[in-house]
């Protein structure tokens, strides 16, 4: 391995060229690693840069290779110097909220973001009844609700689900959806400790029964919520992400090395 030193004459070459190699099938790994094991100080050039970029860090959030490096940035640059970065990508929430790659950066933000930014992206995904519908019925931006209701302090969690179940309809749609089972199992997480909405919540799952048994992705959530409406029938196996998460766990394995719909693992490992 470089010293700092040496590092540091590597990424000098860089310089001027950050887009370039950020949009690059292959360079920008060099890019993102350069960003996890150096210091934040002997990098800020590439936040400038992506800072700068003429079609905006939103066009970056949206692209294959480009919401990569934002993701690693956000991970590993201090809050306060990621803030104008962080401001940009909320005020375009609602694009990168059902976006195939953007929504990987509203996850992250939720993950590693400060608490008024997790707030004001959870207040952009249920503005209105329709827009929290409209993200628990969405492929991608359900795993952003996943990630508010499982990264937001807890408060905020209980008030999220609370809302989601006071949407009629809403459960059991989240349900139904292909990127819905981790959100619909950790809804179910964050009101375990309260058995009037757990209650709600089983009885909304329980009136479309027979909808979600039918459908793919369902089925499994049946399973392990309300295994009592499965007597007599063959049970579906687990989505094989889940599968991973409980076959680790079981072993007490922390982390999954799941690739997302990237065809990478959103923890950076490639």
């Amino acid at each position: 391995l470089a010293d700092e030193q040496g590092q540091a004459r590597l990424v000098s070459e860089l310089k001027t060229r950050v887009i370039e190699i950020t949009m690059d099938a292959h360079s920008n790994h060099v890019l993102q690693r350069a960003i996890a094991v150096m210091r934040p100080g002997a990098v800020r050039f590439v936040l400038d840069e992506l800072l700068q970029h003429s079609a905006g860090v939103c066009d970056l959030a949206k692209h294959r290779y480009g919401c990569r490096v934002l993701e690693r940035i956000i991970e590993h640059f201090p809050p306060q110097d990621i803030a104008d970065l962080v401001s940009s990508l909320l005020a375009n929430a609602r694009s990168l909220l059902g976006h195939p790659f953007g929504n990987f950066i509203m996850q992250h933000i939720l993950e590693h973001g400060e608490k008024a930014q997790q707030r004001h992206l959870v207040a952009t995904i249920c503005r209105t009844s329709e827009d929290l519908l409209w993200v628990a019925k969405h492929q991608h931006a359900c795993g952003v609700l996943d990630k508010a209701l499982s990264y937001c302090p807890i408060e905020d969690q209980q008030c999220l689900a609370r809302k989601a179940l006071d949407i009629s309809g809403l459960l059991p749609e989240m349900a139904l959806q292909k990127g819905g089972f981790m959100a619909t199992l950790r809804l179910f997480t964050v009101i375990s400790d309260d058995p009037e909405l757990l209650a709600k919540a089983k009885r909304q799952l329980t009136e479309r029964s027979q909808e979600i048994l039918s459908s793919k992705h369902g089925r499994p959530i049946i399973a392990r919520i309300c295994p009592e409406l499965l007597e007599g029938q063959l049970v579906t196996p687990l989505p094989r992400t889940a599968r991973l998460q409980r076959g680790r766990a079981s072993l007490g394995v922390g982390r999954v090395f799941a690739c997302d719909a990237r065809g990478f693992d959103p923890g950076g490992r490639t």
